[in-house]
């Protein structure tokens, strides 16, 4: 995501196809670990986990979105040719005033949509396979289908997270896929070469996306196998623990490292005058990069602002 964000050169954007699968990979990623670790829940037990994590992601999300319509108010006030804001309601309770927040309330929706979904599957015993399969090939069809309200308008709040939603949720139906297998996989031994090959079949839809028909379905499905040769990879010897603990910085990185990409480049364009490059894209992106997990590791350490990192 820090690539995408930072990317202002042709040279650099013409990388960004191969991030096209991050935000489903995260998707799936949540959906599975939803699934997963509350299959044994009861009705009720399940509800009141799904509308408390639901409430927590989107106060998460208006306060970072505080936050940055601060900061974007600052920028516009205090640095010469700096970004206007577009304030407006939509923004402010969806959209976001950041390019990356929109996916807290995102996740927030999601979270409530799979949760009836999951609670089912974990009870249908053998006949979870089909039904699993069932909410994928959904998934498949919303992504086949274009979107209802048309191309994405960026001036408008409403319309750009609608949008972005349509290609995101997807993921949230196809990971379904492949719950019902992570049993086995759970006892088996390492599987290095399928998780290499599914690495390089989800390089080669990113690819294929590029000038594809159907360019959605396969940057959700790039991401749900890039997810599943995660946890086929897993099993190295060291691998999960590092996870584990990489893990802990994903969201707060996510969340910080939009500060970083505008704040150098508005230093570097609009103070110090330098040019578009492909050395300055380099620069921001390594500078967000470092700064956003040192950053991050820090503001973790400290009790009173730690809710600010927290989905849950």
């Amino acid at each position: 995501m820090i690539w995408i964000h930072s990317s202002e050169t042709s040279a650099f954007k013409g990388g960004n196809i191969w991030c096209q699968f991050a935000v489903p990979a995260f998707t799936a990623t949540s959906v599975l670990l939803l699934v997963r670790r509350h299959r044994n829940d009861s009705a009720e037990e399940l509800w009141g986990y799904v509308t408390k994590r639901a409430k927590s992601l989107y106060l998460l999300f208006l306060s970072w979105n505080c936050i940055y319509a601060a900061v974007r108010f600052a920028e516009h006030c205090f640095i010469r040719d700096g970004r206007s804001v577009r304030w407006s309601l939509e923004a402010f309770f969806l959209g976001g005033f950041a390019e990356q927040l929109w996916f807290l309330s995102f996740i927030a929706v999601v979270t409530v949509l799979v949760a009836g979904p999951g609670f089912f599957l974990a009870r249908m015993g053998s006949e979870g396979r089909s039904f699993a399969l069932l909410m994928a090939m959904f998934g498949v069809v919303l992504a086949i289908l274009p979107s209802p309200i048309g191309p994405t308008n960026f001036s408008h709040a409403a319309s750009y997270w609608f949008n972005l939603l349509w290609q995101t949720l997807p993921s949230a139906f196809m990971v379904f896929a492949i719950i019902p297998f992570l049993d086995f996989c759970a006892v088996s031994r390492p599987r290095p070469l399928i998780a290499l090959s599914l690495v390089f079949t989800a390089a080669f839809l990113l690819w294929l996306s590029k000038d594809g028909q159907y360019p959605n379905i396969l940057r959700n499905a790039a991401g749900v196998l890039m997810l599943l040769a995660a946890l086929l990879g897993s099993y190295f010897k060291g691998a999960a623990h590092m996870a584990k603990s990489l893990g802990a910085l994903a969201l707060p990185v996510y969340l910080l490292h939009v500060l970083f990409v505008h704040g150098i480049q508005a230093v570097g364009h609009r103070i110090a005058h330098l040019p578009v490059s492909e050395g300055f894209d380099g620069f921001v992106l390594v500078g967000a990069l470092f700064g956003s997990c040192v950053f991050a590791w820090f503001l973790r350490k400290i009790p009173c602002i730690r809710w600010l990192f927290m989905s849950r």
